[in-house]
Formats: structure tokens, sequence, C-alpha cells
């Protein structure tokens, strides 16, 4: 699928890349053309991410553009002995909407917990407890917590690719139910939005290895555009912009 140049609508919602103390409302598309071998993937859609696939072509495409669901969400302070549960529901005592509890979660998962491979723990409590994991242990986390805030939440596999690489690495992320309007988290990456650089998989196993899988992207547009700068906005985040090679983006929704 050809990929061509887009007109930024109206800003129908606000988005968030964040840089140390600031933080740039942006709003936009992100499209991704790939060839990918022996990888098992389908054709997939939910509120601003659509996978097709033709062969061993794959198109993904996420709009920025679209507003999450305003959901109402109720804070209450959890007061048994389990320490996932009271952490959820200590960070999201003065959260308003489903949305800004689940960015909550995702925000106390980022500045307290280490991404860290090989030999880290899968199981959430174990990650929890020792304040470090892999994607697929920091996935399971944030699912742990989110579900005992009462939210549907499920574990994505998926593999992401780097422009001018031939291979993608296996990751496993999370997706969250806003009343039948489901939308893509990366706990350690992304709130409420992934880039088209993530490829989701038909297979629930993803494996634990960092070894590469065949596959590259053939091409890339993205047009995610600034609007302004905010101030102290999650000040220990940490970011990427495009020109910083091997750095993280953020990009939160509000």
């Amino acid at each position: 699928m050809k990929l061509t140049p887009k007109v930024i609508p109206t800003l129908l919602f606000l988005t968030f890349r964040i840089l140390h103390a600031q933080a740039s409302v942006v709003t936009g598309y992100d499209e991704a053309n790939f060839a990918i071998e022996n990888v098992s993937i389908e054709n997939y859609k939910n509120h601003s991410y659509t996978l097709k696939k033709v062969g061993n072509k794959v198109h993904v495409k996420v709009d920025l553009t679209k507003p999450i669901p305003t959901i109402p969400f109720e804070g209450k302070l959890y007061k048994g002995n389990n320490s996932l549960k009271k952490i959820a529901s200590v960070v999201t005592l003065s959260a308003q909407t489903r949305e800004e509890a689940v960015g909550k979660v995702i925000d106390w998962i980022r500045r307290n917990i280490i991404y860290q491979y090989p030999k880290s723990p899968l199981s959430p409590y174990e990650v929890l407890n020792k304040r470090r994991g892999y994607c697929t242990g920091i996935a399971k986390l944030a699912k742990e917590m989110i579900q005992s805030l009462g939210i549907p939440v499920r574990e994505i596999p998926g593999i992401i690719f780097v422009k001018g690489k031939k291979e993608g690495i296996f990751h496993r992320w999370i997706e969250v139910d806003y009343n039948g309007t489901w939308i893509f988290s990366d706990p350690y990456s992304f709130i409420n939005f992934v880039p088209a650089t993530y490829v989701k998989i038909a297979s629930t196993l993803v494996p634990y290895t960092t070894d590469p899988t065949p596959g590259y992207i053939l091409e890339r547009n993205s047009r995610i555009i600034e609007i302004s700068k905010l101030q102290h906005f999650h000040p220990k985040l940490t970011i990427k912009t495009d020109k910083i090679k091997g750095a993280r983006t953020s990009i939160i929704r509000k």
C-alpha cells in the first residue's frame, strides 16, 4: 500500500510529547509499510491502529486525531494486603476518567520499574517486588494493576521495527477497553497509543528472546505535528525525538 501525505485535520483532543520538564501538544498520523517473513500476522483494527496484510507485505496506520471516549472513574483506596492492588489504588485516587487512571498506572510503572534483560522476572508480583523486568513482565504488571481497578485489559504480542534495520525485535504491550473501544499502550514507552513501527502478531506466544525476526520497514510516513508546549509535565520520563537515535518517545493523550 503506497503511503500518501495527509492533511492534518482540526485537533480533536490533546496528545503530549514529553521532554524533561516540557511537554509538547501533538496530533497527526503515522504510517508504515513492512516486508515480514515467517511470522503469523492477521488483519487487525482498534480505535486508532489499523493493520492490513497482503502476502508478506504489511501496512500499519495510526490515527492520533480520534478522541478517546470519556468514561468516568472513581478512585477507591484498597485496604487489603495485596501490594499490587494497593499501589494501583493509591496512584489513581485523583483520577476522574478511565483514560486518566490508565495513564497514572503506566506513568508509575515507568518511574519505578527498571527495564532489564536478560534474567528478568516475568511474574507481575516479581517485577513489582524487584522493581525490574523485561517487556513481558512489565506488560503483565500493567495488566494486573489496571485490571485491579475494574478496567478490562489484555496483553498484545508483536514486533518492533526500526527504519534501516533488516530485522525486528519481539515485544509485548497491552490493550485497554474503553467500553468497547480498545486502545493500545506500551507500559514503558507510550500511553493510549503505539506508533506505526509496532506490528501486532497473531500468536499469543512471544519468545523470551532478543533474537531478531526477519523483516524491515519499506516506507514510513510519520505526520505527527507539534502544536504547542506545556511546562512541568512528568519531568522524570525518558523521551526521544525523531532526531535523537536510540532514545524513547512518549505521547500521552489527555
